[in-house]
């Protein structure tokens, strides 16, 4: 009785066991008509079950929007299939998708939608009430919002919206009643509770417009304890009238926390009347943390052409992030950013030729009563028509303060510093052009060359070329920083500037460098080290320059601890002085660089009793024609050029050329062809 009893329950519960696991499985549809598609959503809307609809690939023209309403307490996923076309062919909404369950997470994943049209979400609507939502891999493109939101709008009262991977090209929300109608071209993000989390990543904005704000991307949490996390984006060329040309958060309940980092914001505008071209971020209180992006030509009628943030209480912390050729028409050219209390730090940030119509060229920074920190940064050609080119401050009370130190402000518009207010503000350690004699040109204050790798190109490194030689090739500003300041990461007193020159990672020294020519006219380049600068030593590159200044990389070659010596052959192909430096790179990415050699190639070489000269030729890429001359008679040979003085200088000069080998690469009558990809006609001889 006991062995048929235990095989019994076993029994029981297997059969329980098996039935709620396939309840569990929920139901899949595999679509590929518009008509299966919409069956598979209603039917998903009361099936009981968490529902998978895999959508075939092709493109599915819409007459009417799909649609899903739904109580249920399921989750609902849609898969496309090599990303399949949802097409409201500009009279309809591609997809509505609702569902007011709990933990009713909805996901759509790898879809394109186009040419929709409706109120709110041209292209998608999505709304949870306590559920989550996640966009992945999809693709939004000529959508129209007629009120709110061309793209996709994501909306949930307590859930977490996620958006990863996504690419919004063309949308707008061209709505011209009044705010908020016409904002959000791309993307709208709207959470209603506390403490939701949005987070944006890995996404493509570009072409999108919106009357009002947020041309991009719209992230709009509204309850206090609130997270937005958006990193790792692209906006491009986004147009809005108002404020957010590229990305827009805003955060009105307390308490927010804001992660911004490696986003990648270029010609985006606030085109009409508003600020952050780029970027616009508000807070009510709480934490913006900003870092490596990098903000370029994105321009603001109003304020912070590249950046715009506000905070009425907490921290702003800006590091690492580059601001080239941002252009706003008041103020702030780079960043505008006010705190009415609590304190920001600009740290390591590097603000290149950007422009201000009225103050602050790089930089426009105010508070009420906060703290102003501005610390490592390198400033460059910033342009202020005004007064503060590298940076203007202003403080509304007198408990307000700053502490700017260890900067580079390096040929920006005069005055470089300027405020206003109930305080000062005074530089310290800070290295800047046009300085002296400057109210606020404080203690450790220099106004020398920084000695930038390639201002020209935007490498505002410093230099130090005959490391450890402490000579006039160290930047004024090594070691010249707040003594009081964090030591460098090499352990040396703090440098001015956002980039220090790593004196241990680097501390290298050639023991040879010799460069010498072959018999072919190739280069042969060598070097050796010394047995104790191998510590930190990650490859070395091999730089090559024709006029001293504008560099290439030749290749990278890894160090070895078994190897001293290293050896390279160049062929240049060209003709002339040719310059050559070897640069090394540390584990931590830090560098330095050799003195710089120099050789000159001759244009005639000798092979076998054969003096073979080259000439260059006129073609859209470099070529060369050659005279092969021996004893005294002598040939001239050239291909793919066009008209050529040179050639025929040649020609009429040396007597020794008895016979002359031209290619002609297209008929007389191909004359244009011939002239746009530089080639020669029968004609032009």
């Amino acid at each position: 009785m006991k062995i048929i009893k235990s095989h019994f329950t076993k029994f029981i519960i297997m059969l329980l066991v098996f039935i709620d696991l396939s309840s569990l499985q929920g139901a899949t549809f595999n679509v590929t008509t518009v008509t299966e598609f919409q069956n598979a959503l209603t039917t998903a809307e009361n099936n009981g079950e968490d529902d998978i609809i895999n959508v075939a690939a092709g493109t599915y023209t819409l007459s009417t929007a799909l649609t899903f309403n739904s109580s249920e307490n399921h989750s609902l996923t849609i898969n496309g299939n090599n990303s399949p076309v949802l097409d409201g062919n500009n009279t309809v909404q591609a997809m509505n998708i609702i569902n007011f369950g709990t933990n009713a997470s909805i996901s759509i994943n790898g879809l394109t939608i186009k040419n929709g049209v409706a109120d709110y979400g041209g292209g998608l609507y999505v709304e949870t009430d306590i559920a989550n939502i996640l966009l992945q891999n999809c693709t939004f493109e000529d959508n129209t919002g007629n009120i709110i939101c061309g793209g996709a709008n994501c909306y949930s009262v307590s859930g977490d919206i996620q958006v990863e991977s996504c690419t919004f090209i063309n949308n707008s929300a061209p709505n011209t009643s009044g705010y908020p109608n016409g904002t959000a071209g791309g993307l709208f993000v709207q959470t209603e509770d506390p403490g939701t989390t949005i987070t944006l990543s890995d996404s493509y904005f570009s072409e999108n417009f919106a009357m009002r704000d947020a041309a991009g991307a719209m992230l709009y949490p509204l309850g206090n304890n609130s997270t937005v996390n958006a990193n790792n984006n692209t906006f491009s060329n986004n147009t809005a009238n108002e404020f957010g040309g590229g990305c827009w958060i805003r955060c009105p309940g307390g308490n927010a926390s804001i992660e911004y980092n490696y986003n990648t914001l270029t010609q985006n505008k606030a085109e009409t009347a508003g600020s952050g071209g780029g970027t616009y971020i508000e807070i009510e209180s709480g934490s913006i943390n900003a870092g490596y992006n990098d903000h370029n030509q994105n321009t603001a009628i109003w304020d912070g052409a590249g950046l715009w943030i506000e905070n009425q209480n907490g921290t702003i912390d800006l590091t690492r992030n580059t601001f080239t050729q941002n252009q706003s028409s008041n103020n702030g050219g780079g960043i505008n950013i006010y705190i009415a209390s609590g304190t920001v730090n600009v740290s390591r940030n590097t603000f290149d030729s950007n422009t201000a119509t009225n103050i602050g060229g790089a930089m426009s920074l105010s508070t009420d009563s906060g703290t102003l920190n501005v610390y490592h940064n390198t400033t460059y050609t910033n342009t202020a028509t005004s007064e503060g080119g590298a940076i203007y401050l202003y403080f509304d009370q007198s408990s307000a303060s700053s502490d700017i130190y260890n900067n580079i402000f390096w040929n920006d518009s005069s005055p470089a510093i300027a405020y206003s207010g109930a305080v000062s503000a005074v530089a310290q350690y800070s290295d800047i052009s046009g300085g002296n004699g400057e109210s606020w040109f404080g203690t450790g204050c220099i106004d020398a060359d920084p000695l930038f790798e390639d201002e020209s190109n935007s490498d505002f490194h410093i230099t130090w070329d005959n490391f450890p030689t402490n000579d006039g090739t160290k930047s004024p500003c090594i070691d010249s920083g707040d003594p009081t300041s964090s030591v460098d990461s090499d352990g040396s007193q703090a440098d001015m500037g956002r980039y220090y020159f790593d004196q241990t990672t680097l501390a290298m020294d050639l023991s040879s460098f010799d460069i010498k020519r072959a018999s072919d006219n190739s280069v042969l380049i060598s070097w050796s080290i010394f047995p104790a600068d191998n510590q930190y030593l990650d490859y070395f590159t091999v730089r090559r320059s024709f006029n001293s200044f504008d560099w290439e990389d030749l290749i990278n070659i890894e160090f070895s601890k078994n190897n001293k010596s290293y050896k390279l052959i160049d062929t240049p192909e060209v003709y002339g002085e040719i310059f050559y430096k070897i640069k090394y790179v540390g584990f931590n990415g830090n560098t330095s660089y050799s003195n710089t050699k120099s050789i000159i190639l001759d244009k005639t070489i000798e092979v076998d009793g054969c003096k073979i000269k080259a000439i260059e030729n006129n073609h859209t890429e470099f070529s060369n024609g050659y005279v092969i001359e021996k004893s005294n008679s002598a040939i001239l040979f050239t291909s793919d050029t066009y008209c050529c003085d040179s050639i025929w200088e040649e020609i009429n000069s040396n007597s020794k050329i008895s016979a002359i080998i031209i290619d002609v690469s297209f008929p007389s009558r191909m004359a244009q062809l011939a002239f746009d990809s530089k080639h020669l006609t029968p004609a032009l001889l």
